[in-house]
């Protein structure tokens, strides 16, 4: 009976831990509509003309479809790896850190941040399918990569197969964020909260029965990846298809793919998927040196703290994703709007990142304590640090979704590249003498650079824009 007991324990704290991190953040989104429909209650849709037509009371909804849905999968990804803690040792966690460290940034090459483009593409530049088209063509591209990167055996066996299916889930994922993206264009983000609700749960199973049947991770990347290509087919392509024939006029199979076409949305989207694939980099380089300088063990511990702070991050993600198609419009048609509406979404962020610190600040030894095991307590000022770069990160989105959509790419990729570049140097600098908590404070500083930066650079541009279009109108207009 002791033995039954040991081996329940995981999946005790998982389904309490999911328990309590939905309620609170139900609680915190109630929070949330009410003062978005404080800030904002006559948010209005507006015509081709530029005029205001009806009240629009769908983006509170919206913001609450898209947490419930990042908050699943950030339950689920802090579940998994709650789990993997409680059944395996820190060195496995490393290895698991290891591999996605490796494998995310490989995969964030075929993203494209076609999501994004998608759902902001509010005067149909391009058609779903084009943008569906280059994500296919790309995930072939990053497979050849990964398996080459299996091949070649530079880790140990386990994390070179582990990299191969863990980057497969991650090539499917970024192909149902295709999806979600259309679902966010229309304002179907009810479905697509129950597309990432059951993903993430199904996930979290499919992860757990894999390490607990043949403790390999590489086996438990491949039962997620095979759950959630089922859910992409039987959950977003009926959803996609409907969505298509409703509102673009054509289904899916009635596409033919124009190799010029594909090359122009390429070209448009090179430039937010460059700033996917650096932003994804850059949140590694620190894994990257710490396995380097400090080993398996000490990337294991590392792993736990930045695992709360990326699924604190992913919690806030939906505050960004659900006002970017809004932002698109008003960029176009009201400009006031458009600054208005990021300012009240960065102080709504702010609230909610310092909140979420303070907990950590005061909790943070006891959470990692019962979360995972006694040995990752000690690194609870780390997690403190890392929330703190979690909190600045949170304003750093809400102004790329921002530039996302004022289509100010070339900017954003120029500042993701220095961001990159000034992680690496304070990683380098930091990490080899003060460890771990080096490698939390190197976060830190590159959150803040490049938050700074991204805002620069968005008002600089701005102000550049609205002197153009005041310099073109005719005088006395």
């Amino acid at each position: 009976m002791a033995g039954t007991s040991t081996s329940n324990t995981p999946f005790i704290v998982l389904v309490l831990g999911m328990a309590i991190s939905l309620v609170v953040w139900l609680s915190l989104e109630s929070w949330l509509v009410g003062v978005i429909r404080l800030v904002s209650p006559n948010i209005q849709e507006i015509d081709e003309s530029g005029t205001q037509t009806r009240t629009e009371r769908s983006l509170p909804w919206s913001i609450l479809w898209t947490s419930l849905g990042t908050v699943a999968m950030a339950v689920s990804n802090w579940g998994g790896l709650v789990i993997l803690a409680k059944m395996a040792s820190t060195e496995v966690v490393g290895d698991f850190a290891l591999t996605l460290a490796i494998a995310t940034p490989v995969a964030a090459i075929a993203f494209f941040a076609i999501r994004p483009m998608v759902a902001t593409d509010a005067v149909n530049e391009f058609r779903f399918q084009d943008y569906l088209g280059v994500q296919l063509a790309s995930c072939v591209v990053c497979m050849g990569i990964l398996i080459l990167i299996a091949v070649l055996g530079y880790f140990h066996a386990e994390v070179n197969m582990a990299v191969l299916t863990v980057g497969t889930a991650k090539l499917i994922e970024g192909t149902s964020n295709v999806f979600y993206g259309l679902m966010l264009k229309h304002n179907r983000t009810g479905r697509m909260a129950v597309s990432m609700v059951t993903k993430a749960t199904g996930g979290l199973v499919a992860l757990s029965l894999g390490y607990h049947f043949t403790g390999s991770i590489a086996v438990m990347g491949m039962a997620v990846a095979v759950w959630w290509i089922l859910i992409l087919l039987f959950i977003d392509v009926p959803c996609m298809s409907r969505l298509l024939i409703e509102h673009e006029g054509g289904s899916i199979w009635s596409y033919r793919p124009r190799f010029h076409t594909l090359w122009k949305v390429v070209c448009v989207c090179a430039p937010a998927g460059g700033t996917t694939f650096l932003r994804m980099l850059n949140q590694n380089i620190a894994p990257y040196f710490i396995q380097v300088f400090l080993g398996r063990t000490s990337l294991g511990i590392f792993a736990a703290s930045m695992v709360v702070s990326r699924a604190v991050r992913l919690l806030f993600v939906g505050l960004s994703q659900a006002v970017g198609p809004r932002l698109s419009q008003y960029y176009r048609k009201r400009p006031d709007a458009y600054l208005g509406l990021i300012l009240k979404m960065l102080a709504v962020a702010l609230v909610l990142g310092v909140s979420v610190m303070t907990v950590a600040w005061l909790l943070g030894r006891f959470i990692l304590t019962v979360v995972f095991q006694p040995e990752f307590a000690d690194s609870h000022g780390v997690l403190v640090l890392l929330l703190l770069a979690a909190t600045v990160t949170l304003q750093y989105n809400i102004i790329r979704i921002a530039m996302i959509a004022a289509r100010y790419l070339v900017a954003l990729i120029a500042q993701v590249l220095a961001t990159t570049v000034v992680t690496g140097i304070s990683c380098w600098l930091l990490v080899p003498q003060y460890g771990l908590v080096g490698a939390a404070w190197a976060l830190v500083i590159s959150a803040v650079f490049e938050l700074v930066l991204a805002a620069f650079l968005l008002i600089r541009k701005f102000r550049s824009e609205q002197c153009k279009i005041q310099i073109s109108m005719p005088v006395g207009s």
